[in-house]
């Protein structure tokens, strides 16, 4: 019996556009789904692994000067691998490209085409470097006075995220690269002193079973320097600049022990005199006398006497002098000591944005995707609920005639679930046959790979994802069916011979009661197709969840992209690593301290800028005090702050914790950035007065580059700002795409399904010769009000809803989540449905004027 029904289901030629409908939403759902969760979970493994074989740095610090042999054969002492991983910095067609030499035992590179350079004048770029610059192998690159040539298209697993200097809020492929040669080369470039920058001395690191982070950062303070030993001459004005109060205080106390000595010697000498001349007294002393002068020789006696004790106590005094200067050199020596340390930096694998920035990305993909994967699988659940609730309404007479002749219950369910089940493993089939293809999990990961330099991963079906694809939706179609199918065949058989429907009655309230015919019947149809109109209602609902996600990702990155290129007043901004004892002409000095605070397992960057409040570059703030803060609405909406919150700021390197009150907060969206009074941030930050490292001006100040850490130019933030939009655009595009397909897809089938429910009842009016507009009237059109409801609701529901979760989705930028969407995006969102919705009831028109009156006589008894 049950062969002859599945043969009868696979003839039902009518409602293949049901079933194809069925198998296309879910082919595009799983479609969705699992090529972000399929490309996530490839990307992930294939990155993780390729980290472990290129032996990614535990970490990495720089210092002033090179470490000798000694040191860092005391280091491998403690099971600590050490690699130099020096740079210079040369100008490429308006970027730059850091060149290293090529790794040998940390940070490896992973060769995506080519190979490594070999010979003096051979190069390999970092790959998206060379496909945004357009270049290919063979290709001439020059660097300095040299000429080499493109050998090979590499990443390195410490600039997973090519960011130019670590407080960058997004890389730019196009403006900055790496580039890595042979040792030789290395320093042939260096030797010419073309670099845009003195060499960079960093140290990779891989820390052995016993040893910490905080351990070897211990270490390495223990390691100074005597700054006579450095020849960087900003270096030397530094160091003699810091060092002049020191200077001052021993050149001083020395001037106090010579005259002390000084004067020591002299009542020396004049104690030595004093015998012969009181042996001279003695012998003029009758003369004196016999003129009266005795009291003259009296007092000459006692003044002989007193320097005698004046060269004892003085020597006593001269001794304390000495002491003095002693003591002092202790104390200077103890406050302004001669030699500094050596370590510049020190960054931990976990702290550095430029590793691993892929891997939180993706795990946010992955973790979208499984949210994406609810949200699909509940709509499934639902749709599938009221086909298959249409499914038995319309065999009724033939369930009741099976179970009239004996055929057991579960049996019967059992046959009425296997077309569902079939329809949904199709459906789950072509999905995941779609998404392994080029257009799935590959582009998906393209989008990252467009973006963040990770070697190539090969896209292959994962058994937890092939699970996902093909059994899922089986499970799904068997279970809905089976719940459904089991309470609608709980009814009587008597009543399901009979094809009887299942009528609720609704009482009329009493002002509508007296509404005539055609209002009272429109609200009872309504009532009647309730759950379908609320399913469509809800397909649109769940629709718009991920529409607002794509149009979200769209709004943060517009946003971020108009307030950036806005916020940047300046045109350059110069970051000190040797300042000069006066601010360049055209330029206003300022202090940057950058902290850190975590926020969602991530610890975000903190910039504090401390500048004079009436200045061209940032907006005018009231913190004054050294515990105040005035922070940007970034800031703001970033940690949740609002003015009177206190919030605390590390600093790492100097292992310090600082405590602020939030006194104002300003518009402002670079970064995560907060405003401090210039000259409090420098008591708090224990820095000389008038200090500073960085300079803002709106023209190029021509400053040495030997002096800096870094430049960034309006230029480098407006190319920043169109990254996101740039690299985010696929994914926006699929999301609304399939937000859209969706959408006209389940209000199709839905309204049709209501549709034909009716059809017995259009074709009686038909009969007493209704035309079919004013049917479509009656039976159509009176779901229209609730629709437009419903979209209303829905939309701003789901925006509502995506905005909660949204902050977590991007969590890992440094920057704001704001996605405040204007009106007239959502009033064309709501257009968009109401368009949808009139163009479906144009089709679904159609099949009204093709209702024969014959279709009553199909329900006679």
């Amino acid at each position: 019996m049950r062969n002859i029904l599945l043969r009868r289901f696979f003839r039902d030629y009518k409602n293949i556009l049901k079933y194809f409908s069925l198998i296309f939403l879910i082919a595009i759902a799983i479609f969705l789904v699992t090529s972000i969760l399929g490309s996530s979970v490839n990307a992930i493994e294939g990155i993780k692994q390729a980290q472990i074989d290129n032996k990614l740095e535990d970490g990495h610090f720089s210092v002033f000067l090179p470490l000798s042999d000694r040191e860092i054969e005391k280091l491998e002492s403690k099971n600590i691998i050490v690699e130099p991983n020096f740079f210079l910095e040369f100008n490429y067609e308006n970027a730059v490209l850091r060149a290293y030499k090529n790794r040998e035992n940390i940070n490896r590179l992973a060769i995506n085409k080519g190979r490594i350079a070999k010979d003096i004048d051979e190069i390999a770029l970092e790959q998206l470097f060379v496909k945004k610059h357009g270049l290919k192998l063979g290709d001439k690159i020059r660097l300095g006075n040299f000429e080499f040539t493109l050998v090979g298209t590499v990443s390195s697993p410490d600039y997973d995220t090519v960011l130019k200097e670590l407080s960058d809020v997004a890389a730019s492929s196009k403006s900055f690269g790496t580039a890595f040669l042979t040792a030789k080369a290395y320093e042939s470039l260096k030797s010419e002193n073309t670099s845009l920058k003195a060499e960079e001395y960093v140290y990779s690191y891989l820390l052995g079973e016993k040893i910490t982070n905080q351990e070897l950062k211990t270490e390495l303070k223990k390691i100074t320097i005597d700054p006579n030993s450095v020849s960087d001459k900003y270096f030397k004005e530094m160091y003699d600049d810091l060092t002049k109060d020191r200077t001052e205080i021993l050149d001083s106390t020395e001037k106090l022990k010579s005259a002390s000595n000084d004067f020591k010697n002299a009542i020396k000498d004049l104690d030595k005199n004093s015998p012969v001349l009181l042996e001279n007294l003695e012998s003029i002393n009758p003369v004196l006398s016999q003129f009266g002068a005795s009291e003259f020789a009296k007092g000459l006696r006692e003044y002989i006497a007193g320097v005698g004790k004046i060269d004892s106590e003085f020597k006593k005094f001269n001794a304390n002098i000495e002491d003095f200067a002693n003591e002092s050199e202790k104390i200077v020596d103890e406050y302004f000591p001669t030699e500094i340390e050596n370590l510049n930096s020190f960054v931990e694998r976990e702290s550095n944005r430029r590793i691993g920035g892929s891997l939180d990305n993706i795990s946010i993909d992955l973790h979208t995707g499984i949210f994406a994967g609810i949200i699909i699988m509940i709509m499934i659940m639902y749709v599938l609920s009221i086909f298959v609730t249409d499914s038995i309404e319309r065999e009724n007479s033939i369930i009741g005639t099976l179970f009239a002749l004996g055929l057991r219950r579960n049996e019967l369910i059992l046959t009425y679930t296997t077309l569902p089940v079939i329809l949904s493993f199709i459906g789950g089939l072509l999905g995941f046959l779609l998404s392994i293809t080029p257009i799935g999990m590959q582009r998906y990961y393209r989008v990252n790979s467009g973006y963040f330099s990770i070697p190539l991963v090969p896209m292959k079906a994962t058994i937890p994802i092939t699970i996902y694809a093909l059994v899922m939706p089986v499970i799904i179609a068997f279970v809905v069916n089976w719940l459904t199918i089991y309470k609608k065949f709980k009814r009587p058989t008597l009543s399901l011979l009979r094809n009887e429907k299942e009528v609720s009655e609704i009482e009329m309230p009493k002002f509508l009661s007296n509404k005539g015919f055609i209002k009272t019947f429109r609200l009872k149809q309504f009532w009647k197709e309730k759950r379908s109109v609320f399913a469509v209602i809800g397909g649109i609902f769940i629709a718009l969840l991920l529409l607002s996600m794509g149009l979200n990702s769209a709004i943060f990155c517009s946003n971020m992209h108009d307030r950036n290129i806005e916020d940047a007043k300046f045109s350059h901004m110069y970051m000190y690593k040797y300042p000069e004892k006066e601010v360049p002409k055209g330029g206003t000095k300022a202090f940057v301290k950058t902290l850190k605070k975590p926020r969602l397992g991530y610890n975000m960057d903190v910039n504090i800028i401390a500048i004079e409040s009436e200045n061209n570059y940032f907006p005018k703030f009231n913190a004054k005090k050294k515990n105040e803060l005035t922070i940007s609405d970034s800031m703001a909406k970033k940690y949740h702050l609002k003015i009177g919150d206190k919030f605390v700021l590390s600093d790492e390197i100097a292992e310090i914790d600082y405590g602020f009150t939030v006194t104002e907060i300003v518009d402002y969206s670079i970064g995560l950035t907060a405003f401090m009074d210039y000259d409090s941030a420098l008591e708090l930050f224990d820095k000389p007065k008038d200090y500073y490292n960085v300079v803002y001006s709106n023209s190029d100040l021509g400053i040495d580059p030997a002096r800096l850490y870094s430049v960034t130019t309006y230029s480098d933030i407006k190319v920043a700002a169109e990254v996101f939009i740039r690299e985010n655009l696929p994914v926006i595009k699929m999301l609304i795409i399939s937000a859209i397909l969706i959408i006209f897809t389940i209000m199709y089938q839905l309204i049709k399904i209501m549709v034909d429910r009716s059809k017995v009842e259009m074709a009686m009016f038909k009969i007493f010769g209704y035309r079919d507009r004013e049917i479509k009237t009656l039976y159509l059109d009176v779901n229209f009000p609730f629709i437009v409801v419903g979209t209303l609701i829905s939309i701003f529901l789901a925006k509502k809803i995506m905005d909660m979760l949204f902050e977590y989705l991007v969590s890992n930028v440094a920057a704001s989540f704001d996605t405040e969407a204007p009106l007239w995006v959502l009033a064309i969102i709501f257009f968009a449905i109401l368009i949808n919705y009139i163009i479906v009831s144009s089709l679904i028109y159609r099949k009204i004027k093709k209702i024969d009156t014959n279709e009553i006589l199909k329900q006679r008894e």
